[in-house]
C-alpha cells in the first residue's frame, strides 16, 4: 500500500497471499490511517477504503494488489490536485 503526504511518499508492506493475509494487510492500512498526514476519509474515495479496510468494513476482504494500486492512484492524484489549487 501507499500513501502520499505533503512531506513524504509512504510505502506499507503488505503479503498477497498465505495465512494471516487479511490480519496483515488490515494492520498495514492501520499503519497508514496512524500517519499523522493522514487526511481522514473525507478527503477521497481511497482515504474511505483505506479506514473501510484497516477496521474490517466494506465489502468482505481486504481487497487485492490491484485494489491497492487502484487505491494508491485515486489518493495520489486527489493529493495532487489539490495540492495545484492552493
Amino acid at each position: 500500500m501507499r500513501y502520499t503526504t505533503d512531506e513524504s511518499y509512504v510505502l506499507v508492506k503488505a503479503p498477497t497471499r498465505g495465512p494471516g493475509r487479511a490480519a496483515a494487510v488490515r494492520a498495514a492500512a492501520r499503519d497508514v490511517l496512524a500517519l499523522p498526514d493522514f487526511r481522514g476519509p473525507a478527503a477521497s474515495t481511497a482515504e474511505t477504503w483505506l479506514r473501510d479496510c484497516a477496521h474490517g468494513h466494506g465489502p468482505k476482504g481486504t481487497g487485492n494488489v490491484g485494489d491497492w494500486l487502484r487505491v494508491g492512484h485515486v489518493q495520489h492524484m486527489t493529493h495532487v490536485v489539490r495540492s495545484l489549487r492552493t
